[in-house]
C-alpha cells in the first residue's frame, strides 16, 4: 500500500483507534491484561470505524479479536477466540503491540520507543541481554525459580499452567521466546488462558528480576531480565 494511502486510512480511523489506544495505556498502567480493557463492536462503531476499517485492522495485525463469554459469576472478562472475520455484537477488540506503533503514529504522537517486534512497550525498559551465567534455572522438584543463587519466585502451592511455562523455559536452555506450552481445554480461549499465566509469573516475586511477557500473537511468552538485576551482578542480594 503505497505510503499517502496508508496515511489516509491512519487518519480516517483515529478516533477508534484513540479508543482503543487509550484502552491499551489504562492495561499497563493499570498492571492488567489488556483484554480487561477490551472494547466492544458498537462502541468502535460508534467512532466512526466501519467492520470493513476492522478487518483491515486484524489482518495488519494491528488488533486482536475475540467474542466476550463472561457470566455474571465470573471473576474476569472471558473470551473465546475469534477465529475468522466475522464479527458479532458481543466481538471485543484489543490493539498488539505493532497496533500501538500504529496507533501513536496516525494520532499524531510519533512513533513509540523502538521494541522488540514480539515485546510490548509495557517492557521497553529492560535490562541488558543476560550473560550466560544469568540465565534463570527452574528446580522443578522444590518449584523454585532462581536467578544465580537468588530466588525469583518459590512456588508454596502447586501452580501446573505457570508451572508447565517454567519447565518449557528450562528444558529448552532459557531462549528468549518459547510457543505456549499449555495443552488446549475446550471452552478456554488459548490466548486468555496464556496471558493469565503470564500475569501470574510477574506476581509475588520474592526478587523481582526477571519479567515475562506475551509475544504480541498470544502464541507464545518471552522473557527479559528488569533493570533490579543489577543487585545480582554487583553480587548483592535482598
Amino acid at each position: 500500500m503505497m505510503k499517502d494511502q496508508a496515511a489516509g486510512i491512519a487518519y480516517k480511523i483515529r478516533d477508534g483507534i484513540a479508543q482503543l489506544a487509550e484502552a491499551y495505556q489504562y492495561a499497563i498502567d493499570a498492571d492488567r491484561d489488556v483484554w480487561d480493557f477490551a472494547i466492544e463492536l458498537p462502541n468502535l462503531l460508534a467512532c466512526g470505524l466501519t467492520r470493513s476499517d476492522l478487518r483491515w485492522l486484524v489482518s495488519k495485525a494491528y488488533v486482536e479479536h475475540a467474542c466476550e463469554i463472561t457470566a455474571p459469576q465470573d471473576s474476569s472478562r472471558q473470551f473465546r477466540e475469534g477465529l475468522n472475520l466475522a464479527f458479532t455484537e458481543r466481538t471485543c477488540f484489543v490493539l498488539t503491540p505493532a497496533g500501538a506503533q500504529f496507533g501513536a503514529v496516525a494520532l499524531g504522537e510519533g512513533p513509540l520507543p523502538a521494541l522488540h517486534p514480539s515485546v510490548p512497550p509495557a517492557i521497553e525498559h529492560l535490562a541488558p541481554a543476560p550473560r550466560e551465567s544469568e540465565r534463570p534455572s527452574w528446580e522443578t522438584d522444590r518449584r523454585i525459580l532462581r536467578l544465580g543463587d537468588c530466588v525469583v519466585k518459590w512456588f508454596r502451592l502447586p501452580s501446573p499452567n505457570q508451572e508447565l511455562v517454567l519447565a518449557a523455559f528450562e528444558e529448552e536452555g532459557w531462549p528468549s521466546w518459547i510457543a505456549d506450552p499449555l495443552p488446549p481445554k475446550e471452552e478456554q480461549c488459548p490466548k486468555r488462558r496464556l496471558n493469565d499465566t503470564i500475569k501470574c509469573l510477574n506476581r509475588n516475586q520474592e526478587n523481582p528480576l526477571i519479567v515475562f511477557h506475551g509475544d504480541g500473537k498470544g502464541e507464545g511468552v518471552v522473557w527479559a531480565l528488569t533493570q533490579d538485576v543489577a543487585t545480582v551482578r554487583s553480587g548483592k542480594q535482598r
